[in-house]
């Protein structure tokens, strides 16, 4: 009952930070997005963060493309500064213009 718990409660307190995001290549259909995270890994032993879809919003809280990132390893009780090249696929493309992005 302990353990659920506890690794629960590192779960929570486990973080990701976007520190840039560039948006390259721009096409009607698809763009490149590099990104550099920061992933705070809370727990004392390390774990892979498992690939998931990211949908991708404008300032004015619009939906703009999606993109797949993908499965990382985190270090235990750390930081770790991963930079993740995606393509993105482009599900509004007059809201990018319109977002100013």
């Amino acid at each position: 009952v302990i353990v659920p718990i506890v690794v629960n409660m590192f779960v929570n307190a486990t973080t990701m930070t976007i520190i840039s995001a560039t948006l390259m290549e721009p096409l009607p259909s698809t763009m490149l997005i590099d990104t550099w995270v920061e992933l705070n890994n809370a727990g004392p032993i390390a774990a892979k963060l498992s690939g998931f879809n990211a949908t991708l919003v404008g300032p004015k809280g619009r939906d703009i493309g999606w993109l797949v990132f993908p499965d990382v390893p985190l270090d235990a009780n750390s930081a770790n500064l991963q930079d993740v090249l995606s393509q993105m696929t482009i599900m509004n493309e007059q809201a990018i213009y319109e977002e100013g992005l």
